[in-house]
């Protein structure tokens, strides 16, 4: 993809930083549902990164959580505009595809359901209406968490694109015209049985990674001690470095693998992302299964 800068709308920008993402991803013309992002090569302004904190806030989290979302996945505050802007460079878009367009009358007599109708566990189809080259048909999902704050409802759901089995935020946005219906094929609804079967679990022994830092891409890796149904024991590891060098020496990137234990073991709530569980480490970020191979940062600011 080329780089381009994004102009979005106040009501666009009242999401989570996941949902900016997934806005973004449509506007330059790709599907967010076959999509993963990088946040090192996204930029925004000072009023994208008040209304993504202040939608945070009414989901009820704290200052602390909601500047380490920003720290371990939010796009850099950089750019100088009174409005709400989002530059993204290339290799924002990690993998992608483009959007798939909704042909001819398809689903025209499905029997459309609200967003307030939508249930845990339930397949839906998801259709949006108000697009700028017309109607787009953005597949099926199925919702896996529902959560109310202060009298606003907020679904999640997985994708039947999904490569990991992770959740997004499902929108009810009148700008955009979304529909829903359960008209789902049985193919779709058993693909996300099979998700659902498979999905990541924590267990002891296994080694995690994430990543941190608000300018730098800085390596962390646990041990899972001990778990119980709802909270880890998590071992910090020490993160071992290879610089990687060039004609001139350091060039601020490096490759890091875990060591050995360098801090006392913590306890951390397990969470649920989609079908998959999660856990955030020491500095907010959130933690999956390291693959085993080397883990490529930086450390120039």
């Amino acid at each position: 993809m080329k780089a381009r800068t994004v102009i979005l709308t106040e009501e666009e920008c009242d999401n989570t930083i996941a949902g900016l993402y997934d806005t973004v991803t449509r506007k330059i013309g790709f599907n967010p549902n076959a999509s993963r992002y990088s946040p090192s090569h996204v930029y925004c302004s000072p009023k994208v990164y008040d209304k993504v904190s202040a939608h945070y806030k009414a989901m009820g989290m704290g200052e602390d959580e909601i500047s380490m979302r920003w720290v371990s996945m939010g796009p850099k505050v950089t750019i100088d505009s009174d409005g709400y802007v989002v530059f993204v460079e290339d290799g924002f878009l990690m993998s992608w595809s483009k959007k798939p367009k909704l042909k001819g009358k398809l689903f025209a007599s499905r029997e459309k359901k609200s967003y307030d109708e939508l249930q845990i566990g339930k397949d839906y189809h998801e259709t949006w209406r108000n697009t700028s080259k017309g109607p787009s048909d953005m597949g099926f999902f199925r919702v896996t968490s529902i959560h109310k704050n202060k009298g606003r409802k907020f679904v999640y759901g997985v994708s039947s694109n999904s490569q990991d089995g992770d959740h997004h935020h499902i929108q009810d946005s009148a700008y955009l015209g979304v529909e829903f219906d359960d008209v789902v094929p049985s193919d779709v609804s058993r693909k996300f049985d099979a998700m659902e079967k498979f999905a990541f679990v924590l267990k002891e022994g296994q080694i995690l990674s994430g990543d941190f830092g608000y300018s730098m891409s800085l390596p962390s890796f646990y041990r899972v001690v001990k778990r119980t149904n709802s909270t880890a024991v998590l071992q910090k590891l020490r993160s071992v470095r290879r610089p990687v060098m060039d004609d001139s020496g350091y060039t601020g990137d490096f490759y890091a693998v875990p060591g050995q234990p360098e801090e006392t073991p913590f306890k951390k709530k397990i969470k649920k992302d989609g079908f998959n569980e999660i856990v955030e480490g020491a500095y907010g970020e959130t933690l999956r299964l390291w693959n085993g191979k080397p883990t490529r940062g930086n450390d120039y600011d």
